[in-house]
């Protein structure tokens, strides 16, 4: 369709959002009556993303246990992983201590405050209690399904996404001649869905449209402005964390943090009208195998796990969030306090992958409990600035799942470097 060409380029996403974001300030009803449009735009690519992930992850698991180099993979991804998690702690908890984003606040502010806590306590108190304290059993039951359709029709991605991984081991340890046309025809069906991730494009200006109408129109303003220095604190520690990622790229590929922005910009602008990780899944594949020609396996068995286990966004919420409650009631934390921080908000976010909203932010209870904070608290106001924040968060989390992606298959990227100038030497002479 090349005259609706124009749909699919980055300025018209932004003009769309920008006109939505207008909509939802300045006539909230017009940005309520849009906003189920473009839910039902986000419900689609959403529908997606599960047979991709399943498809990719089988697919790339059962090639690298065909090649014998599963173990070099795995041992690079979970360094990586570890490595970005706690790089992401580390920041966001430096960020807190010296942003000081709860402390000094003015009488207007704590009222405002006060009255949030007060009115949500109680619905955080009784989503939360039944839980208990979180343990290594509880996770592994949130990880292993008794059931995978269930597990499909709940959305549990991180259930579907163990099964897919187990399933490509499998397939890659048959010792046939048929296991090659089984993993051809998963392919295929990956392909197929990919074709139908490109007709969506065009639907997406009037997606973003209506999606950010919608989100604009549904916030309080008086709570966001009383957590003006949470926001502005979680958004600057979000744009410098991405500017290293940039930087990670552009020292593995050769290719500047403006270049590797411009390459990556449809992943991040559907992920910052979104607000889903995973409704960028398709479109991290295509920017990976198109720009930075990646391995197949690599993108495929590297990103969905960097998507949905390392939520370098809710490390980001915890890290700051923590600090923030500390400085909200005044509580001095000492070396041990700033340690149980630090590496509690790695195993917070880990806990809480795959989970709704509520229940994954309730995971701070991990870090503040051994503070002696209320953790109800910590969930009240998180959830009134989830809305706020969420865009560049996810932002964050597609953008460093692409640079764990590239650094992984630092021999990919190497490749990349390598041909750089004949590429930018054809596109002078275009």
């Amino acid at each position: 369709m090349p005259k609706l060409e124009w749909l699919k380029r980055p300025g018209t996403a932004l003009i769309a959002m920008a006109v939505g974001i207008a909509l939802g300030i300045y006539n909230r009803e017009a940005g309520l009556f849009l906003a189920p449009v473009g839910e039902l735009y986000l419900s689609f690519l959403k529908m997606l993303v599960v047979p991709i992930m399943v498809t990719a992850v089988i697919s790339s698991l059962g090639k690298l246990m065909a090649s014998r180099e599963a173990g070099r993979y795995l041992k690079r991804t979970v360094l990586t992983f570890a490595t970005g998690l706690m790089l992401v702690s580390l920041i966001g908890m430096a960020a807190g201590l010296l942003g000081r984003p709860g402390a000094d606040l003015d009488r207007q502010a704590r009222e405002v405050l006060g009255t949030a806590i007060m009115g949500g306590e109680a619905m955080v108190s009784s989503e939360t209690a039944a839980q208990g304290a979180f343990t290594v059993m509880d996770f592994l039951g949130m990880l292993i399904p008794t059931n995978l359709f269930q597990s499909l029709v709940g959305e549990q991605n991180l259930q579907v996404l163990f099964v897919a991984m187990v399933f490509g081991v499998a397939v890659g340890t048959v010792r046939e001649k048929k296991r090659d046309d089984v993993l051809d025809v998963i392919e295929v069906i990956y392909k197929a869905f990919e074709r139908i991730v490109g007709w969506t494009i065009y639907g997406l200006p009037a997606g973003l449209l209506c999606l950010m109408a919608g989100q604009f129109a549904a916030m309080g303003m008086d709570l966001l402005a009383a957590m003006t220095k949470f926001i502005v604190l979680a958004y600057a520690v979000c744009l410098f964390l991405m500017l290293l990622s940039a930087l990670l790229i552009w020292k593995i590929t050769g290719r500047s943090v403006l270049r590797s922005t411009a390459d990556l910009k449809q992943p991040l602008l559907i992920a910052f009208g979104t607000r889903n990780s995973l409704a960028t899944l398709p479109f991290i594949f295509q920017a990976l195998r198109d720009s930075y020609r990646l391995q197949e396996q690599t993108i495929n068995f590297v990103t969905p796990l960097s998507v949905i286990l390392c939520r370098y966004s809710m490390v980001t919420m915890f890290s700051i969030g923590a600090i923030f409650v500390s400085q909200l009631y005044g509580v001095p934390l000492g070396a041990g306090q700033i340690a149980t921080i630090l590496f509690g908000s790695v195993l917070a976010a880990l806990s809480g992958a795959g989970a709704p909203a509520i229940v994954s932010l309730s995971m701070i209870t991990m870090i503040l409990a051994p503070l002696g904070l209320p953790a109800e608290t910590a969930v009240v106001l998180l959830l009134a600035v989830t809305p706020v924040v969420d865009p560049i968060l996810t932002m964050l989390n597609v953008h460093m799942a692409c640079s764990s992606s590239i650094l992984v298959d630092g021999a990919a990227g190497s490749a990349v470097k390598a041909t750089r100038p004949a590429r930018v030497g054809k596109e002078i002479q275009a």
